[in-house]
């Protein structure tokens, strides 16, 4: 009868190549000290034997741990893509699976035409986070390898993707070979965070050097807005030579007021005593670069 509990042998139970996982140690651990508190789920049975839908993890603890039997319960045997959408079930209320494993299972159900809405009903996913999932399937594999490299996330992905058709392709491949150059300091909202860059019209026009000037704003951002964006593109629009918009020069000029405000008040008779003389003199040719662009 549906909903069954009872005890299973190991031995009858058999897995689902689509969802077969490594052993998670921490877990073995936990059952060794608390044993197990809630029954697997399987379906069946088939000639004695049932199919594993949920606990797959545990499953693989307690084989490691030498366990006969365990209880389970027993549901009716359905197929393969309805198994999916039930583990996809229990993973919106529970939200056990990890990202990765449950945007591959949605491409498996897609894969097999289901719609989205049907993919919503039976999983109780949104139909616009299963259009997402829709989304990233169809991104080339060039942009996945690159999200991959960095170690990111699916909404870095995302981003990187709209960003491809927003710009030119040299200053989309300019930004791609920027987050590997400072890999090590890229997390997934700074790509996100560049993305509101490429909203700027003004961006896809900048020169080379303006574009990385901008990027490198942004990356040292941890967090960052579209007006955020839009100051620093307005800047380097302004300081390239490529706009001569007057809203775009007075912010540039505010900007370039507030800044050196700040530094007058960094450089102060505390700081001037205690600076080596190289440091002094770099500070003055610094100055004094500043005055000669001003002229």
């Amino acid at each position: 009868m549906p909903g069954l509990v009872d005890r299973i042998r190991l031995s009858q139970i058999f897995l689902d190549p689509l969802f077969r996982c490594e052993e998670d140690t921490r877990l073995t651990t936990d059952i060794r000290k608390n044993k197990l508190d809630n029954p697997l789920i399987v379906e069946g049975p088939i000639n004695d034997h049932y199919i594993l839908v949920d606990g797959y993890k545990r499953y693989m603890s307690l084989v490691h741990l030498g366990w006969e039997s365990v209880q389970c319960t027993i549901e009716p045997v359905s197929d393969t893509a309805y198994r999916v959408a039930k583990r996809l079930r229990r993973d919106y209320n529970k939200q056990k699976l990890r990202i990765p494993e449950r945007i591959r299972y949605v491409h498996w159900l897609l894969g097999l035409q289901w719609d989205i809405n049907r993919i919503s009903e039976k999983t109780g996913i949104a139909p616009a986070v299963v259009r997402k999932y829709e989304k990233i399937r169809d991104i080339p594999q060039e942009y996945k390898d690159v999200i991959k490299s960095l170690k990111l996330g699916h909404e870095a992905l995302l981003a990187l993707d709209r960003m491809q058709t927003r710009v030119p392709g040299r200053t989309f491949y300019q930004i791609v070979d920027e987050l590997k150059r400072n890999r090590s300091n890229i997390f997934g909202y700074h790509v996100e965070a560049i993305e509101y860059l490429t909203k700027v019209p003004e961006f896809s026009r900048l020169p080379e050097i303006a574009v990385k000037r901008a990027i490198h704003k942004t990356i040292i951002h941890n967090t960052f807005k579209q007006n955020e964006a839009k100051k620093i593109v307005d800047i380097e629009a302004v300081v390239s030579g490529i706009t001569q918009d007057d809203s775009s020069i007075e912010q540039c000029t505010d900007y370039i007021i507030k800044e050196a405000s700040e530094l007058a008040n960094i450089v102060s008779p505390n700081l001037m005593k205690n600076v080596t003389s190289p440091q002094r003199k770099q500070i003055v040719a610094v100055f004094k670069k500043c005055l000669e662009k001003a002229r």
